[in-house]
């Protein structure tokens, strides 16, 4: 197994004064609100409910989480069961995250990370090399076990886990068995597992006790799976989009029953996680997003199509990164890893949805956008970022950052954009009008997953570990 912090050598003492002033001036800060009895909202209990947190904004304060760190000032760094993609999430003090145990592919993986890593080099490389060529020689015969662990967010301890045992199917290089963020509420966790043989939705309380449990039937297509559910009130909604038989999900939150489906002509894996849209008056949609079908909202009660923007055209290409919200607009993005990527910020009528403006230069692939204040960052996956204005689209700034490639997209925690690449170096900019660069730090382990933020603590997944900093 790869180490984490390859190049942590300095004292604890000195991990200390690496914090940047900017980070000591706003801890300072939170803590005078916090003595006057002003604080934020958010220093109170604030989860981290399903992928990219609160609605899929990625948005959150936590004034104590550094620029950069390192070993000494992480509250607890714990090994993982095996690789994924999928994000952790929080609630009220117990982390959720999913894990594959693929014991040819992580061997495998682990043997060339470790190898990499001793160079400090080629990390990411060499465990996409493996699980290139364990998936590749996949067979019905190989299966897996896929594991959802409830961790205490103290200390990082293991609660309870739970494991089903699915084929080992064919993906592409970058994916994973376990690529799926849970979603979480006050009743429990809910967690999808996807494979050519079944598709298990599954609900369990904070306990682990098993509550109910949905079969979506087969999951088709060459590049894997990676659907993330969304819990919405009483709802929990999957948009299960695949080569063969797509369709849209709500099921009854309490009981696992299926309340409405909605069949999707799309036949072409995508892995956008839907989000919620206040329509007034207590009244809300489900916003979904597709490479051919295009933008939609949806009646949570119906599955009925309030609106529709078709805004993608029918070029071979993939919405992987989610739907967001800034003020009455709609954003999103879809695109090809090698070829023409879109970002579309739509106006939702009565029936369709007015395009406000269009950016296809250096926007993202697999990386989500993220609206913070009246400004729309776009970290694409080659690390260039680009600030524009969100009314308009027009560019304020655009500034490479570092990193050949991200899988991963970033949040806004207390007002900085942060992401971690592929190879596992985390870095943070500053938001605003002008490019700054704050911190980076360099986990010694690829990662593929989105960070989250919780009660003020900063939770980063790797293939290997889990890493809890910040918030004390």
């Amino acid at each position: 197994m790869t180490s984490p912090y390859p190049h942590h050598t300095r004292p604890a003492m000195f991990a200390t004064c690496r914090y940047s002033l900017d980070f000591a001036l706003r801890h300072a800060a939170w803590t005078l609100l916090l003595v006057g009895g002003l604080a934020h909202p958010a220093a109170a209990a604030q989860p981290w409910p399903r992928f990219r947190g609160p609605n899929g904004a990625g948005i959150a304060e936590a004034p104590r989480v550094p620029d950069q760190w390192n070993r000494d000032d992480a509250n607890w760094v714990v090994p993982l069961p095996g690789p994924g993609a999928g994000s952790p999430v929080v609630w009220n003090g117990k982390v959720y995250i999913t894990a594959a145990e693929e014991p040819d592919v992580a061997k495998a993986g682990k043997r060339a990370g470790g190898k990499a890593g001793a160079k400090g080099q080629g990390k990411a490389k060499a465990n996409a090399k493996a699980a290139t060529k364990a998936a590749d020689e996949a067979t019905d015969a190989d299966s897996s076990r896929r594991v959802l662990l409830c961790l205490n967010a103290a200390d990082g301890k293991t609660l309870w886990q739970h494991a089903v045992t699915l084929p080992v199917d064919k993906r592409h290089r970058n994916n994973s068995l376990a690529s799926s963020t849970p979603a979480a509420d006050e009743l429990g966790v809910v967690v999808l597992w996807q494979s050519r043989q079944s598709s298990p939705l599954i609900a369990f309380d904070h306990d682990g006790h098993e509550r109910w449990r949905y079969d979506l039937g087969p999951y088709l297509h060459g590049q894997g799976g990676g659907t993330s559910p969304i819990i919405a009130g009483e709802l929990v909604i999957v948009a299960n989009d695949h080569a063969d038989g797509s369709y849209l999900l709500a099921v009854d939150r309490a009981s696992g029953r299926e309340v409405w489906k909605v069949s999707r002509e799309g036949k072409r894996a995508c892995y956008a996680t839907p989000c919620v849209r206040e329509l007034g008056g207590g009244d809300t949609e489900i916003v979904f997003s597709h490479c051919f079908e295009g933008l939609v909202g949806v009646s949570p009660q119906t599955g009925k199509t309030n609106w529709h923007a078709d805004v993608f055209g029918r070029f071979a290409q993939r919405a992987v990164g989610s739907p967001i919200l800034w003020k009455d607009l709609v954003i999103a993005n879809s695109g090809a890893a090698t070829g023409d990527k879109n970002l579309v910020a739509v106006r939702p009528g009565a029936a369709d949805a007015q395009e406000v403006y269009r950016i296809d230069r250096q926007t993202p692939h697999v990386p989500t956008a993220l609206a913070y204040q009246d400004r729309l960052y776009l970290w694409n996956d080659a690390g260039i970022v680009t600030c524009v204005n969100a009314a308009d689209g027009s560019k304020i700034w655009q500034s490479r950052v570092g990193g050949s490639k991200y899988f991963a997209s970033p949040i806004c925690v207390s007002g900085r954009l942060l992401n971690v690449d592929a190879e596992g170096v985390v870095r943070v900019v500053a938001t605003g009008d002008s490019f700054r660069k704050l911190g980076e730090t360099d986990l010694g382990d690829p990662c593929r997953a989105t960070p989250a933020v919780a009660d003020g603590a900063l939770y980063v997944r790797t293939d290997a570990w889990l890493h809890s900093v910040g918030g004390r």
